[in-house]
C-alpha cells in the first residue's frame, strides 16, 4: 500500500470537491479535477503534494466523515490498496472500497483556454461572501453579467424563475478593478448555485472559452484563487441572455461545456 499523508490544505480542497459533485475521480500526481453533475462548472487544482495512484470514490463525503473522526492533533494517515482506501490513526483503521470505474463518471481531460477575451475583474472574499447572502435571501439563479457600450461592467443577481428576477427582487454589483476590452451591449448568464468556490480572493476572466479538441467556442468565466500556497482555478459555462445586433459573431446558446 502507498502511504500518503494529509494536510490542512488537501483536506478543504477535498471538501470543495465534495461541494461540486460527491462522486469523484482522483488520477495519480497533483493535479486533480472535479466536475458538478450537470456539466457546467469544472474545479482544476494542485494538490501540495501528490496521490501515489488513480481511483474512484462513490461518497466523497463518506472519506472526509471517516478523515473527522480519526483526526486527533493531527490529521490520519491514507493508505491506497489495491481495492480500498485505508484511513490509518493511532487507535486503528477504516477502511472504505473503490467505486467501480462503470458506476462513476471520469471529469473530462479536455483542456479550456480563454479564447477571445471580453473583461476580467477582481472578486474578493468579502465582497463574494456579500453577494451569497444576497442571493440567498432572493433565490437567485442566475448570474448575468452586463456590459454596455461605454465599457462598463455589471454583475446582476437573478432569479429566472421568476421571469427576470421581478417577483423576487434582484442585486446589481460594480465589480473592483473591471477591464473591458469589448465594449457592447451583451448580457450573459451562468448558474450562481454551480458556484462552489474555495474562501479567497478572486481573479475573473469573462469571455469565450476554447478547447483543445475542436473549435467550438461558448461564453465562461475563469475564476483564478490569488493565493500563491493554493494552485486552483474555476471553469463555468453559460449563455447568451441579450445581444447587440452590431455584434455579429455568435456564441452557443447553451449551459454544458463541450468536451467533443
Amino acid at each position: 500500500m502507498a502511504s500518503y499523508q494529509l494536510n490542512d490544505t488537501t483536506v478543504e480542497i477535498l471538501k470543495n470537491f465534495a461541494s461540486i459533485n460527491n462522486q469523484v475521480v482522483f488520477k495519480q500526481g497533483n493535479l486533480q479535477r472535479a466536475c458538478n453533475d450537470t456539466r457546467n462548472f469544472i474545479a482544476d487544482v494542485e494538490l501540495p503534494d501528490a496521490l501515489p495512484q488513480e481511483c474512484a470514490l462513490y461518497e466523497l463525503n463518506r472519506l472526509l466523515g471517516i478523515i473527522d473522526t480519526c483526526k486527533t492533533d493531527k490529521l490520519p494517515t491514507i493508505n491506497f490498496g489495491s481495492s480500498s482506501l485505508v484511513v490509518k490513526h493511532d487507535h486503528g483503521s477504516v477502511t472504505i472500497p473503490y467505486a467501480h470505474a462503470d458506476v462513476v463518471a471520469a471529469p473530462p481531460a479536455v483542456q479550456f483556454h480563454l479564447k477571445k477575451p471580453i473583461a476580467s475583474f477582481d472578486l474578493p472574499q468579502e465582497l463574494w461572501q456579500r453577494i451569497k447572502r444576497t442571493a440567498a435571501v432572493l433565490q437567485t439563479t442566475s448570474l448575468h453579467i452586463i456590459v454596455n457600450a461605454k465599457g462598463e461592467l455589471v454583475l446582476k443577481l437573478i432569479n429566472e424563475k421568476d421571469k427576470g428576477g421581478d417577483a423576487m427582487g434582484s442585486a446589481s454589483y460594480n465589480m473592483p478593478n473591471t477591464s473591458v476590452y469589448e465594449a457592447t451591449e451583451n448580457t450573459w448568464a451562468v448558474k450562481f448555485d454551480a458556484l462552489e468556490l474555495l474562501p479567497g480572493n478572486y481573479t475573473v476572466e469573462v469571455g469565450e472559452i476554447g478547447n483543445n479538441t475542436n473549435s467550438t467556442t461558448l461564453f465562461g468565466m475563469f475564476f483564478r484563487l490569488n493565493d500563491p500556497n493554493k494552485k486552483v482555478t474555476y471553469l463555468t459555462s453559460g449563455h447568451v441572455v441579450k445581444r447587440s445586433e452590431e455584434h455579429t459573431s455568435e456564441l452557443q446558446s447553451r449551459e454544458t461545456i463541450s468536451y467533443a
